[in-house]
């Protein structure tokens, strides 16, 4: 997660942070997908804390994450190919996740 902070924060800012997003899904880099969308995700939830993001934004931003690792989850589960660090990012997403369900739409 740290390297996919670095990653993201050399150059901040939410459509910069999609399109790396969109990078690694359409490249197959499916563990770097989850490990820069948890960053993302404690970005939004740091940013709402700081009160810079209301929580309406801060439920779009994770929704649109979600969506792209959605995307990601019917890949890897068709081809059937969990590598050991697509799970581990996967269970450090889960953790990120779920750290403040408020941001989770139940739509």
């Amino acid at each position: 997660s740290a390297g996919g902070r670095r990653l993201l924060l050399a150059a901040f800012d939410w459509p910069n942070a999609v399109a790396l997003l969109d990078e690694q899904l359409l490249g197959g880099n499916y563990d770097r997908l989850n490990n820069q969308a948890s960053s993302l995700i404690l970005e939004v939830d740091s940013q709402y804390a700081a009160k810079t993001l209301a929580a309406a934004e801060a439920l779009e931003k994770k929704d649109t994450f979600f969506t792209k690792l959605a995307a990601a989850a019917v890949t890897v589960n068709t081809a059937k190919s969990m590598s050991e660090g697509y799970m581990c990012a996967s269970l450090n997403l889960a953790s990120t996740i779920s750290s403040n369900p408020a941001h989770l739409s139940t739509a």
